[in-house]
């Protein structure tokens, strides 16, 4: 994803999980590999092996992902199964992204907060 140029002006989060299903890689430093496999109860090497692959240009690591594009730590409750180890791209979300569906999909930017929870 490409960094936004402005952050959104209304955005709280809907717990939809459409965030997490979009294909795309989520590249993942050798610091959030050690967190998220901490947060599993893995070894880094485990993780690796288990929960990434070669980024597309070949430079770095990616998160796997479902056969549709979704995040494999996207729990059928839409959260997120390593949320406290989550990789900065996806706690930056949508401050730092740059996608031309991310406005139609993500309800949060759509829908004006009313200071509820969500659903």
């Amino acid at each position: 994803m490409q960094p936004m140029s402005a952050e959104p002006t209304t955005f709280a989060c809907r717990q939809c999980g459409n965030c997490c299903r979009w294909p795309g890689e989520v590249r993942v430093s050798p610091e959030e590999i050690r967190a998220a496999a901490g947060r599993l109860g893995l070894t880094e090497e485990a993780f690796i092996a288990r929960h990434t692959q070669v980024t597309r240009d070949r430079q770095g690591l990616t998160l796997v992902e479902d056969a549709g594009g979704a995040c494999r730590f996207l729990t059928p409750e839409n959260r997120c199964a390593i949320q406290s180890a989550k990789p900065r791209q996806c706690r930056e979300f949508p401050h730092q992204w740059r996608a031309p569906e991310h406005e139609h999909l993500c309800a949060g930017l759509r829908e004006p907060h009313s200071g509820k929870e969500p659903a």
